[in-house]
């Protein structure tokens, strides 16, 4: 019997009775408006966590169902594109057989070098999923990707910093992916500018 078929079956088995009552009124709700039983919703959500389950904190939560509440078909949407979106970027920057045989660490290999600049490109993306505020966001260029890698080796001075023609290599191999993250986030090429200052004026508004 496939997978989600033996799931379903279990789930289907299960009692919903002792859940409180207006969350056993919400999924019956939401199983009969999605034309589904019991079994093959929960079958459904036991799914969608295994593959994202991701916690959010109060405020982040209350962000979200502010955008609910505005736009809840157009969150759905725009949360399922980023998802695929973000997975796709893993797996294209992803080089397995050749990390698995080369050490990253290694300061005078260039197929190293190469990894370790793939990666820090990874690592902004995932700082720009993440950020709440449009001013903590990064266009990706020569000049920011070298200070975000020297800002991560003030924090962890083991993190080996990228050489300028590592970095041109690597801005090039990916510049489809950059192009399309940045549009993504809707980053336009003043964006680290005008951030900057931002970021400033919000830090002196705090001071008062």
């Amino acid at each position: 019997m496939p997978k989600n078929k033996q799931i379903e079956k279990e789930f289907g088995a299960l009692s919903i009775s002792r859940i409180a009552q207006p969350i056993r009124r919400a999924f019956i709700k939401l199983a009969i408006d999605n034309k589904m039983t019991q079994g093959q919703l929960l079958t459904l959500i036991f799914n969608n966590y295994q593959n994202l389950s991701v916690e959010f904190s109060k405020q982040e939560s209350s962000v979200i169902e502010q955008a609910k509440e505005i736009a809840p078909a157009t969150l759905k949407k725009k949360i399922r594109k980023g998802v695929l979106r973000y997975a796709n970027d893993i797996i294209n920057l992803k080089d397995a057989p050749a990390a698995s045989v080369v050490d990253i660490n290694m300061k005078n290999s260039a197929r190293a070098a190469d990894i370790r600049a793939d990666a820090t490109i990874a690592k902004i993306f995932e700082h720009n999923n993440h950020a709440l505020n449009w001013y903590d966001k990064i266009l990706l260029t020569k000049s920011s990707v070298l200070d975000y890698v020297e800002k991560q080796k003030i924090l962890e001075p083991e993190v080996i910093c990228i050489g300028k023609l590592v970095l041109d290599r690597c801005l090039e191999r990916n510049k489809e992916l950059i192009k399309h993250h940045h549009e993504q986030h809707k980053l336009k090429n003043n964006h680290n500018t005008i951030a900057y200052y931002e970021r400033l004026k919000i830090a002196r508004e705090d001071k008062l």
